[in-house]
Order: C-alpha cells, then structure tokens, then sequence
C-alpha cells in the first residue's frame, strides 16, 4: 500500500530494485550487522513506489533465529515521509525564529546605542542652555514652556518653575499699534 503496489504484485520482485541506490549500502551494512546478532536494528531509508516517486520509511529488523541458526528477518516498516518533512518544516522555523531573535537583539543594541546617544546629546544641549549669556526659551507645540535658561529668567523677572508653569501666550507682550507707533 505505502509503494503503490498490490500485496499479490510484490511477491518475488527483488527489494533491492526498491532501495534508493543512495541507501543500498545502508541496508545491507545493516542486514549484515544484523545477521551477526539478534537485536533490533533500526534505519531510515527510501523507497521507489510504483509511480517512480521515493518515500521516506523508517525500517526496525530484528532477525529470528531458531536453533543458533538464522532462518529469516522480522521486518516492520512504517512511512516517516509527512513526520520528516514537518521536521524539516520545523527546523526551517527554528531558523528563522533564530535569525529574527538575532535582528531583534541587533535592533535593541542600537536603540540602546540610540537612547545612549540621545542621553549624551541632552546633556549637552542642556548645558549650552543653562551657560548661554542670552536668554534662550524652549516652546512645546500647544505653546507651553519646555525649558528656559538663566538668562530667560532674569530677563522675564520669573522663576524658571513659574515660567515651566506657563505658556508663551501667557508671557507674551500684547503690544497695540499705538504701542508699536508710540
């Protein structure tokens, strides 16, 4: 059934014409290893079915023996073709779960690099802020007051946690025109 044969068609056809040529010196490594003992020998091996087409079996021969002579070999086979594909399937997986693990670790390494980087620039920047002579003002988008340095302060005549408290339009100077002509 597994090759593709009628029980009655197989009788007296030679196993060897079903063995892969790969595979035949497997087997008859194994049958002789066999012969000199009695336990059970397993192998994996392919087989020519009917339609030209090789499947995988998985083979376990164990020889019988009768009087301390052998007269023939238990022999029971099994197809292992759709267990050794999902292994392979399963091993491809495992690769590629292994190369995403590696890209993510690469990623995490440089959004640490990235954060380190960001950290260093900040630091930086917030010095520049803090010893500039003219009064700098960080505006957020909605208008709010970010950040400010010493110079800002003293300019405006407010605290730097009055002014973080604030927004631009609470500080800003409405001027009328007649200010401006004036």
């Amino acid at each position: 059934r597994i090759l593709g044969y009628d029980p009655g068609e197989m009788q007296g056809m030679d196993a060897a014409g079903f063995i892969h040529p790969d595979d035949l010196g497997l087997i008859t490594e194994s049958f002789r290893k066999n012969l000199a003992g009695t336990k059970t020998a397993n192998i994996e091996t392919r087989l020519k079915k009917q339609d030209g087409r090789y499947t995988l079996l998985e083979f376990s021969g164990t020889p019988i023996i009768k009087d301390d002579i052998f007269s023939g070999m238990q022999v029971i086979g099994r197809d292992i073709t759709e267990r050794k594909e999902a292994e392979t399937e399963l091993q491809k997986a495992n690769t590629r779960l292994m190369a995403n693990e590696e890209e993510l670790r690469e990623q995490y390494d440089d959004l640490a690099r990235s954060q380190k980087n960001i950290s260093e620039s900040e630091a930086e920047y917030k010095n520049i802020l803090r010893t500039a002579m003219d009064g700098f003002c960080i505006i957020g988008p909605a208008g709010s007051v970010l950040d400010v340095n010493d110079a800002f302060c003293t300019t405006t005549g407010y605290s730097r946690d009055e002014l973080l408290a604030l927004t631009l339009a609470d500080i800003e100077v409405k001027e009328t025109e007649s200010d401006i002509a004036g």
